[in-house]
């Protein structure tokens, strides 16, 4: 069975009215650091973490231009690009990344401690430390980056959403999926840790001359350049000396 097609700008334009009265009222988690990840998920009294969901991973500010410098140092100045960013209200916290999960508790786990599960561990891995040639070594730097971090998630009600075998969550009235929102998050405003869906400069109809819209996506080019893949980072580990 073919795999159904990526909807254009247009639609996801026209899907935001609707995404945007389905977040409302509703609320995320508190800003949980990633040393207390673990703890914070088992300690979870309501099972919201349980549920499937969206999450965003913080950086405070001087982290999130280190994040700038070492994907394009030479592309960006984080002055410039700053208003782009989502910016937690009274505190220097802006967010680098955003995902889902069909089960927040198990997906969060794997940015805690499992490189191959997670695409946030290889991407940190891939701007902080790719020439370690150890996993013990490279989880080590990979812990030391991220602990610097905060997460929050935003948990669905799961008896309230629908599943029909491997696909996406169904929101509840609104005839969109997880994956939809999952777009609306990443594109409200420019993550610069996601490379896959964003589109941050089209969908929010940025001129092509923009200096915001050129530069984004010159530094989502570059991180895929830098971005390493599950398949390499095996391969280097195979092949240490």
């Amino acid at each position: 069975m073919s795999k159904k097609a990526s909807k254009t700008i247009e639609e996801r334009i026209t899907d935001r009215a609707v995404l945007e009265k389905f977040v409302a009222g509703k609320g995320w988690s508190n800003l949980i650091n990633f040393n207390d990840l673990i703890d914070a998920l088992n300690a979870n009294d309501e099972n919201t973490s349980k549920n499937p969901g969206c999450y965003k991973w913080w950086a405070n500010e001087d982290d999130a231009k280190d994040l700038l410098t070492k994907i394009a140092s030479d592309k960006a100045d984080f002055e410039q690009l700053k208003e782009t960013f989502e910016h937690e209200e009274g505190s220097d916290l802006y967010c680098i990344y955003v995902g889902k999960a069909d089960c927040l508790r198990d997906r969060l786990k794997h940015h805690a401690k499992h490189l191959f599960q997670s695409t946030l561990r290889r991407t940190i891995f891939s701007l902080y430390c790719p020439e370690e040639k150890s996993l013990e070594s490279i989880n080590k730097h990979v812990d030391y980056a991220l602990g610097k971090f905060k997460v929050q998630y935003f948990s669905l009600d799961k008896e309230k959403c629908s599943k029909k075998g491997k696909g996406p969550y169904k929101l509840e009235n609104t005839g969109l999926s997880l994956l939809d929102l999952e777009y609306y998050f990443i594109n409200k405003n420019f993550h610069i840790l996601n490379v896959d869906e964003n589109e941050y400069a089209e969908y929010n109809s940025l001129d092509a001359d923009n200096y915001r819209a050129c530069k984004t996506k010159e530094i989502i080019n570059v991180l895929k350049e830098k971005k390493w893949s599950k398949k390499r980072i095996q391969k280097a580990l195979a092949n240490k000396t």
